[in-house]
């Protein structure tokens, strides 16, 4: 007589625990998944965002070792030129330096052989920074030049209570002085960038004593620059201005 082994299958139960258990894996490695993806996608963007900061802060470095502080031969340092519309009301000034508004930032205003926006040009311009919290009506974010301006345009623009970076050039410079940091249509306030929401600069004769402040005619001996941003570290750096000197 033979007998009939007859197979077990699966009861419902054991069924309902795999199909659970198999959904508690995929949930699992969804979540992983989407905390890798976003970590990489943070990671990208603060080194995104750590390169045009240190982009911006080696171009202010460029230009305040170019700071320029000669008279053309003929221009007169009392009387502003036929052809300005806007003359200089800082008289005899080639570098200023004040606190603004934001807490413990500045504004630089100086004179400058060496301007990113006209690559290619020999001369010298008046550039200024500072910390804005509102866009004026002439305010614009800088478009790149040749896709290689220094100005930082390609992160999301964050009109926040913590301010932003600004950026002005004139294409020329008055040989009487500097302008004031109000906004002057010929040279307009422009978004530097909107992830550094601090710039401070510090002067001193010594590199030992600082202030925050430079009002008086000459030029300091050293500069030092703080740029912070909303996510890395601050960037500072110290600088020597130079007289006349295109680059180092």
């Amino acid at each position: 007589m033979m007998l009939l082994r007859i197979g077990r299958g699966f009861t419902l139960l054991e069924m309902m625990i795999v199909v659970g258990l198999s959904s508690l894996l995929y949930s699992i490695l969804c979540y992983v998944s989407v905390q890798m993806n976003t970590s990489v996608r943070r990671t990208e963007d603060g080194f995104k965002r750590q390169k045009a900061a240190m982009k911006i802060a080696e171009n202010i470095r460029w230009q305040l070792r170019s700071l320029y502080a000669r008279v053309p031969e003929g221009a007169s340092t009392t009387e502003p030129p036929s052809t300005n519309i806007h003359p200089a009301t800082l008289r005899n000034r080639y570098i200023y330096g004040k606190k603004n508004s934001t807490a413990d930032g500045s504004i630089l205003l100086f004179k400058t052989a060496y301007f990113p926006k006209n690559r290619g040009k020999v001369g010298v311009a008046e550039v200024g920074y500072a910390i804005k919290n509102v866009i004026p009506g002439s305010m614009n974010a800088m478009e790149p030049v040749n896709g290689k301006d220094f100005i930082d345009n390609t992160l999301e623009f964050d009109n926040s209570e913590s301010g932003f970076l600004v950026y002005r050039q004139f294409t020329w410079a008055d040989p009487i002085g500097l302008h004031e940091e109000t906004d002057i249509k010929e040279a307009p306030w422009m978004v530097a960038s909107t992830d550094i929401i601090n710039f401070k600069a510090e002067y001193s004769e010594d590199g030992e004593i600082w202030q925050q402040e430079w009002m008086k005619e000459g030029i300091a001996k050293w500069v030092r620059v703080t740029l912070s941003s909303k996510r890395n570290p601050p960037i500072v750096f110290v600088v020597s201005p130079a007289v006349s000197s295109n680059r180092w």
